[in-house]
């Protein structure tokens, strides 16, 4: 094994709109201030999935939505998603992070083919009760993964072309998932 090199958001940029610019009429474009999906109005117009900044892991994150969201949702506006962004009740909360469980598990996944750190977010920075519920179950979703669960096709396309660009071996070793970073 060679030395391990980590990407950066251009890196993913280029290694998503290679894979899926074509295929799909789909690219990632980040400098944004929020996140966001814009189907395509048109023949002519790409489908754009808008990353924050140039912030890796929003960008990863907004990959592994869009990897999992499948055909009918990518027709829809951020893929027809609710959000409530500040205030949610215990319930919203419980509802949002149950909806993020794949999502992050595939971000982590995507964070270790990268070679770069993966933060839990949980979006929520007044409810911390259940930030350890919401942890086991991203592990317990990536553990399913690396276990042999079929990963969506257009994720495994991305891990499969980040591995070949960073040389890393573990994104399917199951002991690699230990350790989650928080952040709200």
């Amino acid at each position: 094994m060679g030395n391990l090199s980590s990407l950066d958001s251009e890196d993913v940029i280029g290694i998503f709109n290679v894979l899926f610019r074509t295929k799909y009429n789909t690219i990632l474009l980040g400098g944004c201030d929020e996140p966001l999906y814009q189907p395509s109005r048109s023949f002519t117009t790409p489908n754009i999935i808008y990353f924050k900044n140039d912030y890796l892991a929003s960008a990863l994150h907004e990959v592994a939505h869009w990897c999992l969201a499948g055909a009918e949702r990518r027709k829809r506006l951020d893929y027809g998603y609710w959000y409530v962004p500040k205030g949610r009740s215990r319930e919203q909360q419980w509802q949002f992070e149950n909806a993020e469980v794949k999502p992050q598990a595939l971000e982590w996944m995507f964070s270790m083919a990268c070679v770069s750190k993966f933060y839990v977010s949980r979006d929520n920075f007044s409810e911390r009760s259940t930030l350890d519920r919401f942890t086991k179950l991203i592990r317990r979703q990536v553990q399913c993964w690396c276990r042999g669960e079929q990963l969506p096709q257009d994720a495994q396309l991305f891990i499969d072309a980040a591995r070949s660009r960073t040389n890393s071996q573990s994104t399917f070793d199951i002991d690699k998932y230990h350790s989650i970073a928080t952040t709200d």
